[in-house]
């Protein structure tokens, strides 16, 4: 962000200390991957790693970086409100305007489904590059 002052997180699993409950279906995927963040001494590793975490130690600034997250609403391995938690919490301390959620419907965790899978892919790739375009201010 600092290099490039973008953000593009897609399905992300953004609350690291919530992903259990969150997740329940794939909860002992998570644990394998992140530790299980009911144990407490995993849980104070993963408070320095949780984005959700992470946005509350964001300073209201000007030169912040620009976010747009990006989740699908059908996702079964992690779910949507990962995403929207991270959203509301940067949008609460950030200037407006830095922050965009974008829910992608009928999209599973790749962004796409198997009955609209190039028309969702191909909207949600459109999507990213013209976040990129416009902030750099490229037209084309």
């Amino acid at each position: 962000p600092k290099s490039f002052g973008l953000v593009i997180p897609t399905a992300g699993v953004h609350d690291m200390l919530d992903k259990e409950q969150l997740d329940p279906n794939f909860g002992p995927g998570w644990r394998h991957e992140y530790g299980d963040a009911r144990d407490e001494s995993t849980a104070d590793f993963l408070k320095l790693l949780s984005p959700v975490e992470l946005a509350k130690k964001i300073r209201v600034r000007k030169n912040a970086p620009q976010f747009l997250i990006i989740t699908g609403t059908e996702d079964s391995r992690v779910n949507p409100e990962h995403s929207y938690r991270l959203g509301q919490r940067l949008q609460s301390q950030l200037p407006e305007g830095k922050v965009n959620v974008a829910a992608i419907k009928n999209s599973g965790h790749w962004l796409a489904s198997a009955a609209y899978q190039d028309y969702i892919g191909w909207r949600v790739t459109a999507m990213e590059w013209t976040f990129i375009y416009d902030y750099f201010g490229i037209k084309f």
